[in-house]
């Protein structure tokens, strides 16, 4: 289900919609190389065009008044790769992957978890996505409508907020049983072995609870994992002990922000810094809305919503039966097999504060090392057009005449796009239509989800391909393409080891091509 919070003005116009349902944003698989919102960042465009307009240069995609947010619920087991998973090469090719591990045997008959790839519901992963945040977007416009009638949240608001250190935590039941504590985290061999919207490598398999000697010997090198670790873990098999390596800075979290807000008696959501499964975040929800309806601050008809990936990000979170199967999710449920109960019973105290209007006790905040965080980008680099050219200049034009819902392409001479940093807020890609009197204006910019920008390297410079996927309602008449970027140019004498030198601003254009009706 979707559950939507929508936001009016006092006459009644929308200003924006917050909703809540639970689909993983992976309809882009892994192969993608380019950024992207994927199906929630796709369906909060398409409903925020729908109510601002189109693109134009009062405002460029997202800079409108009405503003969607397609958030994240307890989406830790829910793919949007409606086909389900399927071998993609070796004998097996076409039928189901094995079920249990996710794998498909190769030529030599061994079971890989890299041949095993869910898809769907498009023909490719831009269709997907679109039908994904399409059908997403048809829910949300239903409900918004419905908000004119529906029910009105009114009342004041509250939260509490806490830190809660998680490693060795003690945890108890909701009667006050002590169950044990959380573990130091630490990673699985089936967290390797990835998902299918999102294979891992070698041979690693999901539904595993045995460590590989080889990979236990590479993970040694790190950190030896300790009899007393490896029994809090069970039954998963450590890999990846991430709570025991500092170099050059911790490799996972151990205190974690919650946090419940409330609206009246009608929405309490729990910011949730992890992904929860579906009957994680089913639990959750229904341990959170006992206790609040018990104590008045949710009233009989109230909702709580889980807002997952909030806050801060610890991984996945799962039931102890599904940590026993030691599926990924189960494989990356860093504190071991008390987590989701660890939650549980911490949430259960923020409600308690929620409900007297106290302040919750609180772990210290996390440390602060974004001083410490080391880059390995390499440097920019000076880049130089080729002899005679300039940055800019058209290497592929434009055809002269496109049919409506074609692919057209231009590409130009350019710099690495991460030089145009300093364009943000702004576009690198502009698509113009020509007005009456001969001025431009913008009808697509590299926020619109029919254009596509990319860079290959050539020589000292790049080569930066625009592809606009001319939409079939575009109105006939004259376009153009055009790029705005920036090349590096570095000083002659600087010091070694050191990035120095700064972006130079270009841009280049296409000869002008008619858009005809198809």
């Amino acid at each position: 289900e979707m559950v939507q919070l929508a936001l009016r003005s006092t006459s009644g116009a929308a200003l924006g919609v917050v909703n809540w349902h639970a689909v993983h944003g992976t309809s882009m698989n892994n192969t993608n190389t380019l950024i992207s919102g994927d199906n929630k960042g796709w369906a909060a465009y398409l409903l925020e065009r729908e109510i601002n307009g189109p693109t134009s240069d009062e405002a460029l995609p997202g800079q409108g008044s009405f503003v969607a947010a397609f958030a994240a619920s307890a989406l830790g087991d829910v793919s949007p790769n409606t086909r389900g998973a399927v071998c993609v090469g070796g004998p097996g090719a076409g039928q189901p992957c094995d079920t249990l591990h996710s794998t498909c045997k190769d030529i030599l008959g061994r079971q890989r978890s890299e041949l095993c790839h869910s898809s769907g519901p498009g023909v490719d992963m831009f269709d997907s996505t679109r039908i994904i945040a399409e059908r997403q977007v048809e829910t949300a416009r239903g409900l918004l409508t419905q908000s004119m009638s529906g029910r009105e949240i009114a009342g004041d608001v509250g939260f509490v907020h806490a830190y809660i250190k998680m490693p060795g935590r003690p945890v108890a039941d909701a009667r006050g049983t002590p169950l044990g504590k959380t573990c130091m985290a630490a990673m699985g061999d089936s967290f390797a072995a990835g998902t299918t919207d999102g294979p891992g490598m070698f041979d690693f398999r999901q539904g595993t609870n045995t460590s590989n000697l080889f990979w236990g010997f590479v993970s040694s090198l790190l950190h030896r994992v300790t009899a007393e670790e490896a029994a809090c873990q069970y039954p998963k098999g450590v890999l990846l002990p991430t709570g025991s390596i500092s170099i050059p800075y911790p490799w996972a979290p151990d205190t974690l922000p919650i946090q419940l807000l409330r609206i009246g008696a009608s929405l309490v959501i729990a910011a949730v810094p992890t992904e929860l499964t579906t009957m994680a975040g089913r639990r959750l929800r229904a341990s959170l809305s006992v206790k609040l309806r018990t104590s008045g601050v949710l009233g009989t008809d109230g909702r709580v919503v889980v807002a997952g990936l909030s806050n801060s990000y610890a991984d996945y979170t799962v039931t102890r039966e599904e940590y026993s199967a030691q599926r990924y999710e189960g494989g990356s449920t860093i504190f071991g097999p008390l987590q989701l109960d660890a939650y549980l019973q911490e949430f259960s105290r923020l409600a308690d504060h929620l409900a007297n209007g106290s302040v919750p006790a609180s772990d210290a905040p996390p440390d602060d090392f974004s001083e410490r965080v080391v880059s390995t980008a390499p440097c920019p680099g000076a880049e130089r057009p080729p002899l005679f050219k300039a940055f800019g200049d058209v290497v592929q034009d434009a055809p002269k005449e496109v049919v409506a819902g074609a692919l057209v392409t231009a590409s130009f001479i350019g710099g690495a796009l991460r030089n145009a940093n300093g364009r943000r807020g702004d576009t690198t890609v502009r698509v113009e239509r020509q007005r009456a009197d001969g001025s431009w204006e913008l009808r697509a910019a590299d926020g619109d989800v029919e254009t596509r920008i990319s860079a290959e390297p050539a020589a000292a410079h790049k080569i930066v391909s625009v592809a606009w996927s001319v939409p079939t309602s575009a109105a006939a008449g004259i376009y153009r393409i055009r790029h705005l970027g920036a090349s590096w140019h570095e000083p002659t004498i600087h010091l070694p080891l050191t990035c120095h030198g700064h972006p130079v601003p270009y841009q280049g254009s296409s000869s002008p091509f008619h858009v005809v009706s198809s």
